[in-house]
Formats: C-alpha cells, sequence, structure tokens
C-alpha cells in the first residue's frame, strides 16, 4: 500500500493497492478495529462493491505471496468477505451533525476521520465521522437486515423533518466527490501513483 498501516484508535485510513511498478490496482478505506489476547490484528476494509471480488483476489494473491516467501505462516492470515453482510448508511450536509445528535448523542462527539461502535435509533452500527460528498457527515456501517428499517427511522424522526433532510442517491455522491477529487478505482484506472491524482493522500516519505 501506499500509506502507513493504522494503530489500534488511529484514523481510518484511505490506502491505495498498488503493483510491484507503482501502478494502482485497489483503494480502500483501512481500519483496524482490535487487537485480539493472542497478539493478532483486526482490520476493516471498505472499497467499491463493484470491485469485491477484484479485490478480493489482489488480496488472497498478496497472502499466497507472503506465505510463500516465508513472511508469514500458511493460515496467519485470514480473509472475510462481508461485502453481502453490511449496507452503508449516508448522512451528509450542514445539518448532519444535528441529526446524528439527535439521534445518538455519542455520534456528536466521534471525532473526524475515526470510528465508533455505537447504537443509532437502537441499532448497533459502526459510525465513521467520514463522508465521500467531501461535506461534513457520517457513515453507519449496519447489517444488512438493519439498513432498511435504521433508514426509515431516521427520515421519520422528528429532527429529520424539522431539519428537512431528504434521501440522495449515487449520482449526487458521485458529483460532490469529483468535486472534491476523491478517486475511484475507475478513475485511477491502473495509472501509476504518481500520475493517478492521489499525492495529497500519500506521505511524502513514500513517494522515493
Amino acid at each position: 500500500t501506499k500509506t502507513a498501516r493504522p494503530r489500534r484508535g488511529a484514523p481510518p485510513r484511505l490506502t491505495y493497492a498498488p503493483t510491484s511498478a507503482g501502478n494502482i490496482l485497489a483503494e480502500f478505506t483501512v481500519t483496524r478495529t482490535g487487537t485480539d489476547g493472542d497478539g493478532s490484528h483486526d482490520f476493516y476494509l471498505c472499497a467499491s462493491r463493484d470491485y469485491a471480488q477484484h479485490d478480493l483476489a489482489w488480496l488472497e494473491q498478496q497472502r499466497a505471496l507472503l506465505e510463500e516467501a516465508g513472511l508469514v505462516e500458511a493460515g496467519a492470515v485470514e480473509l472475510v468477505d462481508c461485502t453481502d453482510e453490511v449496507e452503508i448508511l449516508h448522512v451528509a450536509g450542514p445539518s448532519a451533525q444535528a441529526l446524528m445528535h439527535a439521534l445518538c448523542p455519542e455520534a456528536a462527539s466521534v471525532p473526524f476521520l475515526q470510528m465508533r461502535n455505537l447504537r443509532v435509533c437502537g441499532v448497533e452500527a459502526a459510525v465513521f465521522r467520514i463522508s465521500f460528498t467531501g461535506e461534513a457527515g457520517y457513515e453507519l456501517h449496519v447489517s444488512a437486515e438493519d439498513a432498511a428499517p435504521l433508514f426509515d427511522q431516521i427520515l421519520r424522526s422528528d429532527k429529520a423533518r424539522a431539519l428537512g433532510c431528504r434521501p440522495f442517491g449515487s449520482a449526487a455522491v458521485n458529483a460532490l466527490r469529483v468535486e472534491k477529487g476523491f478517486k475511484v478505482k475507475a478513475d485511477l484506472d491502473f495509472a501509476h501513483w504518481s500520475e493517478a491524482g492521489v499525492d495529497a493522500f500519500i506521505p511524502d516519505a513514500r513517494k522515493h
């Protein structure tokens, strides 16, 4: 990857997956979710659903290469595909914090670029203070079965109605993220990292 591995409690990191020649194959948001008592580590990777199988295949390939090189023991790295088990609800815009404070007071205190496991309207959620729109906002990562009921609870809440909150679609998200310069795999198109327009997300120490 082209950025540092996140420590426990550290902010999620936007991470690019390059080939050995530096061409970008994938991009992930990586969050360290815990450290087990046996010294193992848990990481949560979020990327484009459209490229889930592609990205999983790349991760499996990297695991195999590490095992073949003797850098990790066989079976020491476990990959779990939870694409179909998790849905993401996006709360964004100038009223996002006011809405989240009403729905889940603890969410309003989540620092920018951080994640907390909370209950929103009674639903367990990984609450990220991140917005792919580039606007103030949150991502609520919830189980697939809870997503639709939570969506309805949020929109029907008194606070959402008072603030005039409305659903918005992927076209709106896409337009806003383009304005902010946030790139997805389709934009990167196997470009070399130095030509992909992602310099702002790469530490200087890793550019040489």
